[in-house]
């Protein structure tokens, strides 16, 4: 979350910002996966959260404390790759950029359609009320 804060603080165009965002993101990821060799925090504590014992196992008999020494030694190389990942400009974010639109657009339209579809759940709720009413009276 924090490269995403950044990026948007250093970018005005929300484009650029976004596509800043995902490759620094994409960054990170990719030295996770070096340091550790899976992407999942459930592949590398080989716990399975949903599962409420599993879960149970994993506080009680200390697993947690990997992920605690994780953290300290890859904090600086996770930090350096973010400011390295957040410095990328050009072509390497045109098509997030693309893809950032694209999905934008989609994005908006959905929320409108779901936005429509509501008003009109809403205003059919209301005529059935007043049809109710208007019965009982």
């Amino acid at each position: 979350m924090a490269v995403g804060a950044e990026s948007y603080r250093r970018y005005d165009d929300i484009g650029i910002a976004t596509a800043v965002a995902i490759r620094a993101t994409q960054h990170l990821m990719k030295s996770f996966e070096n340091r550790t060799k899976v992407i999942e925090c459930e592949d590398f504590t080989k716990t399975d959260f949903k599962n409420k014992l599993s879960f149970a196992k994993y506080i009680f008999t200390g697993k947690f404390l990997s992920c605690y020494k994780l953290a300290d030694k890859w904090a600086p190389e996770a930090v350096e790759v973010a400011i390295e990942g957040l410095e990328l400009e050009g072509e390497e974010t045109n098509y997030e950029m693309e893809c950032h639109k694209i999905c934008g657009k989609r994005f908006m339209k959905w929320n409108v359609i779901r936005y429509v579809e509501n008003v009109l759940q809403q205003s059919m709720k209301i005529q059935n009320l007043l049809k109710m009413v208007a019965v009982k009276n």
